[in-house]
């Protein structure tokens, strides 16, 4: 990219206006369930398959792909949506074009987005996201407060073996790689019976959970896929009151490699794409994507 310091992230004033139709296209929502990008994929080979692998990157994170484009086949377009976008940092979007016929014009765009809270939330079921603040702002009946020693400290362990040798008092240590960080204390407070019914059927569900955090909430990584303990203690329920105490810590993890598993398409989706593509047609499509009955159930536009 043509950037004057050539870096990764140049100044929001340096992102490139992209246009319909021309690549790579982002945008920016942050209603319920959680704050998102949808993403929007043109210029392609429209009488072809092109398979492409997005990647998502922000400042001072790791670069990972992007959940469902992995690999991803697309007929000339394609729509998404990133549910893990990192909070409050510049994220930068690369497209890699595995094989096609036709390469769009843009295949990097950036977005940065802003959110009030931080989010606790299933990685692979987006749509029972829990938002959370921290304690320097004060907690509300609504949204869960994260307790003061929350992320106040994070292990990073190393995997060694000493080896003793013949003629010497010091042993040899043979060192592995030093992990990411583990014993991650992120416990919360609720004070509402709703918001802790919405937590606890997260950290009942979700292997392994993700905590989208904030720069505000100190030097930590963007997204944090942890391996969780839960503890849940009920301070007032006992006596009518609705504050529990959420005593919650875990290791970092690989996020899982799964697609996203809630349904995105209505019924009203469905009959719409239907009307476009006859059975046959849909059939032929499928056909050609090498897409199984399966795959077409779950994405009613594959291969439109």
């Amino acid at each position: 990219m043509p950037y004057p310091d050539d870096s990764l992230f140049p100044s929001a004033s340096l992102w490139p206006e992209i246009g319909p139709g021309e690549g790579l296209q982002l945008e920016v929502f942050t209603d319920d369930p959680c704050p998102r990008v949808a993403i929007t994929l043109d210029g392609l080979d429209p009488s072809g398959p092109s398979r492409v692998t997005l990647w998502r990157s922000a400042e001072g994170g790791k670069r990972r792909q992007v959940r469902g484009w992995s690999n991803r086949l697309v007929f000339g377009s394609d729509f998404g949506i990133d549910y893990e976008v990192p909070l409050g940092r510049p994220v930068r979007y690369d497209v890699q074009l595995i094989s096609g016929a036709v390469t769009p014009d843009e295949l990097t765009a950036y977005v940065q987005v802003d959110a009030e809270h931080g989010f606790v939330q299933d990685p692979l079921i987006p749509s029972g996201a829990v938002a959370v603040t921290g304690g320097e702002g004060g907690g509300t009946d609504t949204i869960p407060t994260l307790r003061s020693s929350a992320f106040s400290a994070l292990q990073y362990e190393m995997g060694w073996n000493a080896a003793q040798i013949l003629g010497s008092d010091t042993p040899v240590g043979l060192m592995g790689q030093r992990m990411v960080a583990s014993g991650v204390d992120f416990s919360v407070f609720t004070d509402a019976a709703e918001q802790t019914t919405a937590l606890r059927q997260v950290l009942r569900t979700a292997a392994p959970v993700l905590v989208r955090t904030l720069p505000a909430w100190g030097d930590l990584p963007d997204l944090m896929y942890l391996a969780a303990s839960v503890t849940e203690e009920p301070l007032t329920v006992p006596w009518g009151g609705s504050l529990t105490h959420w005593v919650l810590s875990g290791d970092q993890v690989a996020p899982p490699s799964l697609n996203v598993l809630v349904p995105l398409w209505t019924y009203d989706d469905v009959q719409a794409v239907f009307d476009a593509y006859n059975y046959a047609y849909r059939q032929s499509l499928a056909v050609t994507a090498g897409a199984s009955y399966l795959d077409d159930q779950q994405d009613p536009t594959l291969g439109a």
